[in-house]
C-alpha cells in the first residue's frame, strides 16, 4: 500500500527509541483548509455509511478524528528518508507536543485528523517543489511536495475514518491531503504551531524567493477536484518532528 501526503501534514514519531514507538501523521486544523482521503472510485469495495463523494471517478472522504487500519498493527516506521523534510524542532520554537496527537478523536480545533500509520513502513519523498527554500534566511535546500508511506499489505485494505468503515481493493493507493482553496493566500506553515502545547510562539516560513532550481524537480500529479485541486505553494508542505 502507498499512502501519499500533500499539504499541511506533520509526520511525528511518538516515544522514539522505546518499545512504544509509533509513527503518526497529524493534519493541523488550518483555516480554509480541507482534509480529505481520496481513491479511485472503482477501487472502493465498501462504504456502508456513504461518506465518500465522487467527482470525475475519484472519491473523496472527509477526514476527521483518527484514521486507523485495524488489520495492520500501529508502530514504528522501518525507514524514514526525511533529510529534506523540514524538522519542526529546527524551524519552530517547538516545546511539548500537543496531547491531542494521542487523543482519539483529537480536538477538531487543533487537528482535523491524526493518521495512525501501520508499523514497518518506509516514509520518503515522492516529488519536490521547483525551487529550493530557505528558513529564516538560512538555506534549507530541496523541499518535498509529496511524501509517501509504503507498507506491505495482503488482501483488501480496511480503514476507519473515525467510526466509519471503508474497504478498498487490494493494492489501492491512498492520497491524504490537507490543502486550501486556490484563492486563499496566507502563511499556511504557521499552523504547525498547533503541534505543540502551548502552541509554538515562533514558526519560520519556507521561502523560495531566491529561485534556486531544484535539480531533481518533476511536476507533481494534479490533486483531484474533490480535494480542492489546489496548486500548492511551498508554505503548504509537509514537515516532521523531531
Amino acid at each position: 500500500m502507498k499512502i501519499k501526503f500533500v499539504g499541511l501534514v506533520a509526520h511525528v514519531t511518538l516515544n522514539g527509541g522505546t518499545a512504544f514507538e509509533t509513527q503518526i501523521a497529524a493534519l493541523p486544523a488550518a483555516q480554509d483548509h480541507l482534509a480529505t482521503l481520496s481513491v479511485p472510485t472503482p477501487l472502493i469495495d465498501d462504504d456502508p455509511d456513504h461518506i465518500g463523494h465522487d467527482v470525475n471517478n475519484i472519491s473523496c472522504f472527509p477526514l476527521s478524528g483518527c484514521l486507523t487500519f485495524p488489520n495492520l498493527a500501529p508502530g514504528p516506521a522501518a525507514q524514514q528518508l526525511i533529510a529534506e523534510l523540514p524538522s519542526l524542532s529546527k524551524v519552530t520554537s517547538a516545546g511539548n507536543l500537543s496531547p491531542e496527537l494521542t487523543n482519539c478523536p483529537p480536538d477538531p480545533a487543533v487537528f482535523f485528523s491524526v493518521v495512525h500509520l501501520p508499523r514497518g513502513g518506509r516514509l520518503m519523498p515522492e516529488d519536490f517543489f521547483k525551487y529550493e527554500v530557505d528558513f529564516n534566511g538560512i538555506a534549507h535546500g530541496p523541499l518535498p511536495h509529496t511524501m509517501v508511506y509504503l507498507v506491505a499489505t495482503t488482501g483488501q485494505e480496511v480503514l476507519y475514518i473515525g467510526p466509519h468503515r471503508v474497504v478498498l481493493k487490494a493494492g489501492t493507493d491512498i492520497l491524504i491531503a490537507n490543502v486550501c482553496d486556490r484563492n486563499v493566500n496566507y502563511n499556511h506553515f504557521q499552523n504547525y504551531k498547533l503541534v505543540f502545547a502551548p502552541p509554538a510562539t515562533t514558526v519560520f516560513d519556507p521561502d523560495d524567493s531566491k529561485q534556486r532550481l531544484c535539480s531533481f524537480y518533476t511536476p507533481p500529479e494534479d490533486l483531484p477536484e474533490c480535494a480542492q485541486g489546489a496548486d500548492l505553494e511551498v508554505d503548504c508542505s509537509n514537515s516532521h518532528f523531531p
